[in-house]
């Protein structure tokens, strides 16, 4: 391939992920955008490190997740790429993981760059669970139960 195709053929597979969005949602913001990819990078992702990596304020990562989640604002129903669950380690937190049809959305998006790109799906439930189970066994016995007089 010549020098003046390759930025050719890399444009045509930026439209076609761009076409990709489009089929999902035709006027899908790119702040979404970027909230899925920055989740499909870092499954476990918190909503805090979301809003200073993608520059933007925690309502608005809050309203990008319920429409990238199940149920978008007003009941309208999201995209269902992304599920969010609290954190095991601070309850008031929330961490956003790819539902299976996020991460089949984002390798389809994948499938269009040069090469063989994959991500594998983290299910949330169980990655929360894998969590509180390490965090419980790192805590001193009996901590939980006692209250300091």
């Amino acid at each position: 391939m010549s020098t003046s195709t390759k930025p050719r053929s890399a444009l045509l597979n930026v439209q076609n992920i761009i076409k990709e969005f489009k089929s999902l949602n035709d006027e899908m913001p790119a702040q979404q955008v970027e909230v899925l990819f920055l989740i499909a990078r870092r499954p476990g992702v918190t909503m805090a490190e979301l809003s200073d990596e993608v520059g933007i304020a925690l309502s608005s990562v809050s309203r990008n997740l319920q429409a990238l989640g199940e149920w978008h604002r007003h009941g309208k129903p999201g995209l269902g790429l992304v599920e969010t669950v609290p954190d095991p380690h601070e309850r008031r937190r929330v961490i956003a993981f790819l539902t299976a049809k996020g991460t089949e959305t984002v390798n389809r998006m994948l499938g269009h760059m040069p090469g063989s790109h994959q991500i594998e799906h983290v299910d949330a439930k169980e990655a929360v669970d894998k969590i509180y189970r390490m965090h419980r066994s790192l805590r001193p016995r009996g901590t939980r139960s006692k209250i300091n007089p």
